[in-house]
């Protein structure tokens, strides 16, 4: 399962952030955030009077990978990183 977190700066330009889970141990925060996820095919919405962090999400090995480009924003121009 793979988590897609983005954040917009005021400039417009998009950061990606992407977090993948194996079957195993269980994250207790992915596990809190889950329940609250729209049913599939309703719009976004906001959960008021809630907070999230999301470094919670995060491993203890902080080993990554970056690349340029995007597997979530088409077409793929220079803002895409």
């Amino acid at each position: 399962m793979a988590v897609h977190l983005l954040q917009k700066g005021a400039s417009g330009q998009l950061v990606s952030l992407v977090l993948l889970f194996r079957l195993g141990e269980p994250n207790t925060a992915l596990s809190e955030l889950l329940p609250r996820m729209p049913t599939r095919g309703l719009p976004e919405q906001t959960l008021a009077g809630s907070l999230f962090d999301p470094s919670r999400l995060l491993p203890r090995s902080t080993a990554h990978y970056r690349y340029d480009g995007s597997l979530i924003r088409q077409p793929l121009g220079p803002e895409s990183r």
